[in-house]
C-alpha cells in the first residue's frame, strides 16, 4: 500500500483544504506492483480544483512511487497545471504523464516546458487534445524546454492548435533533442512551411523513429520525404541495434574464454606442481 492516500490528507489538513471526494476513492484503490513497487495514479475524467492540485503536487515533489500519472480531461485550471509541472520539474519516479484535454496555454505551457527543461526521469508525455500553440510566444518557450531535455522518449502534440511557426519551432527543438524517438504531431495546422522545418530536420535527426503529421495540410510529397528519412533511422537503428548486441554476445563469449583458459592453467599448474612436488619426494 503506497503511503501517498495519507500524505494527500496530511497536506489537506496542514493547509486546511478540503480533501476531494474523487480523488480519494482513487487513492484509496492505488496498489503498488508487487514486482517493481510502483503505481500507477489515474485521476482522468476528475474535475480536479486548483486547491487538489496543490496538495497532490506538494506529496508529488518528493514521492518515489508513482511512475505512472494520468490527469487526461481533468479540466485542470492554469495554477493547477503550472503546481503539477512544478513538483514534477524534481521528481525522480513519474515516467509517464498524461495532460490529454486540459487546455493548456500560455503560461501553462509555459510551465510545462519549464518542467521539460529540468525533469530527468519524464520519458512519455501526452499532451493531445489543448491548445499549445494558440500563443506563439508561449509555445516557444515549451519548445526550449523540450530542446533541452534528456529523458523523453514519446511526445504527443496531436490537436494542439500548432501553426505553421509552431512548426518550426518544433523543428528547432528536435535538431537538439536526441532522445525523442516517437513524435505524433497529427491534426495541427503545420502547413507546407512547418512540413519543410520537419523534412530539413529529420534528415539529420537520426534518433527519431516515428514522426506522425497527418492532417496538417502539408503536401503529399513533403510527408512521403519525411517518412523516408524517418524509415532510414528505424533500419539505421536497428543496425546498430543488431551490432551492439552481437558484439555484447561476442564480448561475453571472450571473457568466458578468458576464463576457461585461467582455470586450464590453473589446473595445469596444479597437475605439474604435484609431479614436481612427486619427484622430488621420489629423489631422497
Amino acid at each position: 500500500m503506497s503511503d501517498f492516500p495519507n500524505l494527500y490528507l496530511q497536506v489537506c489538513r496542514d493547509y486546511h483544504l478540503e480533501p476531494q471526494d474523487c480523488i480519494l476513492d482513487k487513492l484509496n484503490c492505488l496498489h503498488l506492483s508487487p514486482r517493481s513497487n510502483k503505481a500507477v495514479l489515474n485521476l482522468s475524467a476528475n474535475s480536479i480544483s486548483v486547491h487538489s492540485c496543490c496538495a497532490i503536487a506538494r506529496v508529488l515533489a518528493t514521492d518515489r512511487c508513482i511512475e505512472s500519472l494520468k490527469l487526461a480531461d481533468c479540466m485542470l485550471c492554469e495554477d493547477g497545471i503550472k503546481e503539477v509541472a512544478k513538483s514534477l520539474a524534481t521528481n525522480v519516479a513519474v515516467k509517464k504523464l498524461d495532460l490529454k484535454g486540459n487546455n493548456i496555454k500560455g503560461v501553462a505551457a509555459e510551465a510545462v516546458g519549464s518542467m521539460l527543461r529540468q525533469n530527468n526521469t519524464l520519458t512519455s508525455l501526452v499532451l493531445e487534445w489543448n491548445s499549445l500553440g494558440m500563443l506563439e510566444t508561449s509555445f516557444s518557450l515549451f519548445c526550449d524546454g523540450l530542446a533541452v531535455n534528456r529523458s523523453l522518449r514519446d511526445l504527443d502534440l496531436r490537436n494542439n492548435q500548432i501553426s505553421h511557426e509552431g512548426g518550426k519551432e518544433v523543428a528547432r527543438a528536435i535538431k537538439r533533442n536526441n532522445t525523442v524517438r516517437k513524435l505524433d504531431l497529427r491534426w495541427n495546422n503545420l502547413g507546407i512551411i512547418g512540413g519543410r522545418a520537419l523534412l530539413d530536420v529529420v534528415k539529420y535527426n537520426t534518433t527519431l523513429v516515428s514522426l506522425t503529421v497527418d492532417g496538417n495540410n502539408i503536401p503529399t510529397d513533403i510527408v512521403s520525404a519525411i517518412a523516408t528519412a524517418v524509415n532510414h533511422n528505424c533500419s539505421t537503428l536497428e543496425l546498430e541495434s543488431d551490432y551492439v548486441h552481437k558484439t555484447r554476445v561476442l564480448t561475453s563469449q571472450l571473457r568466458q574464454s578468458e576464463q576457461d583458459s585461467q582455470l586450464k592453467m590453473s589446473d595445469l599448474r596444479g597437475v605439474i606442481d604435484q609431479k614436481e612436488e612427486f619427484f622430488r619426494q621420489s629423489s631422497r
